[in-house]
């Protein structure tokens, strides 16, 4: 198992929800299978929560406000489109017990990058503001899912690109009213 010594709030709800899962399974006998998402996006993602920079860029980019890029932009993600995560919890329900899998593409993308893709959907030119850097923001994220391509069975089908033109497209069905 890996070291869990989280070093954010957000890490520790994390590792308080997998302990209390694994209890259960010990207490109860309670199956389980522990999915540990990257940054999912998808149409109708809200801008609340974590892992919400695709949405929170789309949401600016239909208001025509800029959109904000913290610090050198050069920090990675690892996105993940939804229609994938939908697919490996279908697999996890009928494979997974008692194990912990990454769900992810196992590709890192700069905040960067994600605009400039961002930029190749959308008609106008979209403006790009700099702020300060976030305290405690992570540098790379990028989840190994080789346990959850073994274990599972499973592996994403959707390139980056694609998933945000489906995504853009799900915004601008919406007007808008998701975001």
């Amino acid at each position: 198992m890996d070291p869990t010594p989280p070093i954010s709030g957000y890490g520790i709800s994390k590792l308080t929800a997998v302990s209390y899962v694994r209890l259960f399974h010990r207490l109860h006998g309670i199956p389980y299978i522990i999915l540990r998402y990257a940054n999912v996006y998808g149409p109708r993602q809200t801008v609340k929560g974590e892992g919400r920079v695709a949405a929170q860029f789309l949401s600016c980019i239909f208001k025509e406000e800029p959109i904000g890029i913290h610090g050198d932009g050069e920090q990675t993600r690892d996105f993940i489109y939804v229609q994938d995560v939908v697919a490996v919890n279908l697999a996890a329900v009928r494979q997974g017990d008692k194990d912990m899998v990454h769900v992810s593409t196992a590709s890192g993308t700069s905040v960067n990058r994600l605009a400039e893709m961002m930029q190749d959907i959308h008609s106008k030119p979209i403006r790009i503001e700099r702020v300060s850097g976030r305290s405690g923001n992570i540098r790379r994220n990028c989840l190994n899912n080789c346990k959850a391509m073994g274990l599972l069975g499973w592996s994403p089908q959707y390139e980056l690109l694609a998933g945000l033109n489906e995504t853009y497209e799900g915004y601008k069905t919406d007007e808008g009213e998701a975001i």
